[in-house]
């Protein structure tokens, strides 16, 4: 149905809320306690994959091959995942936390 309405020249928004966060991919725009969060493309993408799997473990090589499309050292992915953090972090506790060896689930 979504493809035929974008077909069809109607917007189908995807707004995702987990929490106090919204992220809008059809705008591309992402609020946390209704204040703007700037962010990166890269990061915007990871964020997107966070929140649409939610309160489930993302492994850091499924981050790595849905992002950058290739496998690299998971550095790379913590790299942009820290910058994330602190940003979302500026409008209130920290939401996306660490599976030690695994990778990352987004929590509230």
């Amino acid at each position: 149905m979504r493809a035929v309405l974008r077909r069809s020249g109607h917007a189908v928004a995807q707004i995702w809320e987990y929490g106090d966060l919204a992220v809008d991919e059809g705008t591309r725009s992402v609020t946390r306690a209704g204040s703007p969060v700037d962010l990166t493309a890269t990061e915007f993408t990871i964020l997107g994959l966070l929140i649409r799997n939610r309160s489930r473990v993302v492994p850091k090589g499924q981050i790595l091959g849905q992002v950058w499309g290739y496998e690299a050292d998971d550095h790379l992915v913590e790299v942009h995942v820290s910058s994330l953090r602190r940003k979302l972090e500026a409008f209130g506790p920290r939401m996306i936390q660490t599976v030690r060896g695994t990778g990352y689930v987004l929590r509230s």
